[in-house]
């Protein structure tokens, strides 16, 4: 028997950073760039790991509940952290697995500029866990479909990526490639989640409310374009929360008004877009980028960059909004408007300033099977 489906990657429309605060909510997007996994079940006593374009190949034993590398110390191990958490993760929901060859391959989720091959930021790693998740999920024969199904598809998913980056995250990446669409995300409670963790009984955690977590999906207006750009520069969303973390640990009271602000802003983006207030919405955009380069500003990371500021900038000069998407520092940015004639100026004008426009949209469907 094997599975094969595919979900999509996200992006970050509004609420940036506030989203770390527990009860704070960010209007996030999954986008048609998919990652997709094929796992079949083998006879070799063995846990396969092919990441094919990345070209890894790797096997593994079962042991104690643990996915053990036979080559531990390869570069390539290393690289395969999360898909190992994945499968982890769901031996603790199952309690048993058979021997399994799991291939991935994420070809969307990277940009190729000067023969050199650039990640977009569109969350690869994430997109990876809950394809392996959902597809181990179909193997043991569970639906991927129904609301309680993906429900647990993306709790075993958050647990696995918590764990596999270190216990940070909120986990709106994880909701945008299980659900699909446009979603109003509040994060779970990172500490309780990890104490839950530590007590022993992963099913129960699973198929337990867990505080705070909110996930609910919008309608996408058909009016609103979104038009998407790599800035030219990779960003290390990893480091970017450390150098935060450190600056708010000195000084608190900043970073919660700064955060609180982009809290309300993202709020009034969400309101506006129910009501389809389109002018109010691209306001409230505006406004989040404005709050997000001050944040950089006062906190001494460097949240919007010079290209991400240009890019922003051009938008802004055409009557769009705009701004990066994510914790910054690169990767990619966004614009949003009403018109359809100003996409083509953004674009030409996106492209004259060594920005480069990506060919992608907002995905209405999450997990799919199939390729």
């Amino acid at each position: 028997m094997y599975v094969q489906l595919s979900v999509p990657g996200k992006l970050f429309i509004s609420g940036e950073w506030s989203i770390l605060e527990v009860g704070n909510k960010g209007l996030v997007a999954a986008v048609n760039k998919r990652a997709h996994v094929l796992i079949e079940k083998n006879n070799e006593k063995k846990f396969i790991f092919h990441a094919k374009n990345l070209g890894i190949n790797e096997r593994a034993t079962l042991s104690s509940g643990k996915i053990l590398f036979d080559n531990p110390d390869s570069e390539s191990a290393k690289v395969l952290s999360f898909a190992k958490s994945a499968v982890e993760a769901c031996l603790k929901y199952f309690k048993t697995l058979p021997p399994m060859t799991i291939t991935t391959w994420s070809d969307d989720f990277n940009f190729v500029i000067n023969n050199q091959t650039r990640k977009l930021g569109f969350g690869s790693s994430a997109a990876v866990v809950v394809g392996i998740v959902a597809g181990i999920f179909r193997l043991m024969e569970e639906s991927i479909t129904d609301p309680k199904s993906l429900e647990r598809i993306f709790k075993v998913s958050v647990a696995a990526h918590f764990l596999a980056q270190g216990k940070v995250g909120s986990g709106f990446d994880i909701a945008a490639s299980t659900y699909g669409g446009l979603i109003v995300y509040s994060r779970f409670d990172p500490s309780w989640l990890l104490s839950e963790m530590l007590s022993g009984d992963f099913t129960g955690l699973v198929d337990s409310k867990w505080p705070a977590l909110s996930i609910q999906s919008l309608n996408y207006p058909p009016q609103l374009k979104l038009l998407i750009a790599w800035s030219g520069e990779s960003a290390s969303t990893g480091d970017l929360i450390k150098n935060f973390n450190k600056w708010r640990a000195g000084d608190p009271s900043q970073a919660k008004i700064y955060l609180s602000e982009i809290a309300n802003v993202a709020s009034k983006a969400i309101q506006s877009l129910k009501k389809n207030d389109q002018s109010a919405f691209l306001d409230a955009i505006r406004f989040n980028r404005h709050l997000l380069s001050e944040l950089g500003i006062v906190s001494g990371v460097k949240i919007e960059t010079e290209a991400l500021k240009k890019l922003a900038d051009i938008a802004e000069v055409h009557g769009a909004a705009g701004k990066l998407s994510g914790a910054g520092g690169g990767d990619c940015g966004i614009a949003l408007t009403y018109d359809d004639k100003v996409k083509s100026s953004i674009y030409s004008d996106w492209k004259s300033a060594n920005i480069h426009p990506i060919d992608a949209d907002i995905s209405i469907d999450g997990i799919l099977s199939g390729a």
